[in-house]
């Protein structure tokens, strides 16, 4: 345990320097998964950002766990540099992430994506910082060889060991470590996920929706052996918001593939439509399809021009070969080529 590094006349919390650290590397890594999906954003501001929102969102979550307390004395509880709860700076960074996104002009489920992976290496790191200043992220008395004690730490394991009916000198559960390794496996994970959906092409969120039931199976089983009160059912705060996560999670998940489905039939529809009829039955084809489902596709027919807002968007010309569009630069005006639509020909823009 080492609550402090102390360099010349400076002292400086360990947990501190962690939290510097993880926020960092996460950084770097948000970066490097910018660059492989195209998205050019500062991704140090917003790792910085909803990092700090993200401490904000632990620390009022945890204090707010025992309101009495809280209430009673607000002030040192909300500047203290101890005590920090998962889910409240999962909350804290989501909400930052959602207002972030939309000033980039990112998609929020694509924002979601890359952000995951360095969501967690940021929070395995976090907890190193948890584990060196002794905190009380620790777990139940064990004896298995490397169980450690914390006896001069910010909760001393002196004191739990007593109430857990164990000698005072006894070692505990470091679930901090526990956290640290599964938590870099779980981003490891997401990012062979995040590769295998831009290499299929498969719909935003499933990194996500990954990161909530994997995160929340992960957290909910290291309650187990932690020392948190129960409270709902016998579980503890963190395991009640571990199933909510995973639930999300699965039902996410559920309602994003269900909605891909939706847009690969809306697509075959109109293809379907293009290809068959003359030029005034194409037209009605498209618009019945677009009066249907107004949310899976944007289109251009040789009689419309149209802004494409769209930002992630897949562009496919139906018709004779020879027709070309001059621009496929989203968001932009499409412009035909210099010769013109053919009256046979209508280019589609669908919604990836």
């Amino acid at each position: 345990m080492i609550p402090y590094l102390h360099l010349g006349p400076l002292n400086l919390p360990a947990f501190g320097l962690m939290v510097a650290t993880a926020l960092l590397v996460a950084s770097y890594i948000l970066q490097g998964d910018f660059r492989r999906r195209t998205i050019h954003a500062d991704a140090f501001l917003i790792i910085g950002i909803a990092g700090l929102t993200g401490i904000v969102g632990a620390r009022l979550y945890h204090v707010l766990e025992s309101p009495s307390e809280f209430f009673a004395n607000p002030w040192p509880q909300l500047i203290s540099r101890f005590g920090f709860a998962w889910f409240g700076g999962f909350l804290g960074g989501f909400a930052a992430l959602l207002v972030l996104g939309k000033r980039e002009k990112i998609p929020t489920l694509t924002l979601l994506d890359a952000c995951s992976p360095a969501a967690c290496v940021g929070y395995a790191i976090g907890r190193i910082g948890c584990l060196l200043s002794g905190d009380g992220d620790y777990g139940v008395p064990t004896k298995l060889p490397w169980g450690m004690s914390f006896p001069n730490g910010v909760v001393p394991t002196t004191e739990t060991c007593v109430q857990q009916g164990w000698p005072a000198d006894c070692r505990v559960h470091p679930t901090p470590l526990y956290e640290f390794f599964v938590w870099m496996l779980i981003a490891y994970v997401l990012w062979r996920i995040g590769a295998y959906v831009l290499r299929e092409k498969k719909p935003a969120s499933l990194v996500f929706c990954g990161y909530l039931v994997f995160t929340g199976i992960a957290r909910f089983l290291v309650e187990i052996i932690r020392i948190n009160p129960r409270s709902f059912f016998g579980m503890s705060n963190a395991q009640a918001a571990s199933l909510a996560s995973v639930l999300l999670g699965v039902v996410l998940c559920l309602c994003c593939t269900k909605n891909a489905r939706h847009r690969v039939a809306a697509r075959q529809q109109i293809t379907v439509a293009v290809k068959n009829g003359r030029h005034s039955e194409r037209r009605r084809n498209l618009s019945s399809i677009r009066a249907a489902a107004p949310n899976h596709c944007l289109y251009i027919t040789p009689s419309f021009m149209t802004k494409v807002t769209c930002s992630s968007c897949r562009i496919s010309a139906i018709g004779s070969p020879s027709t070309a569009l001059k621009s496929a630069d989203f968001p932009a005006r499409i412009e035909p080529n210099s010769s013109g639509f053919p009256i046979s020909v209508a280019a589609l823009i669908v919604a990836d």
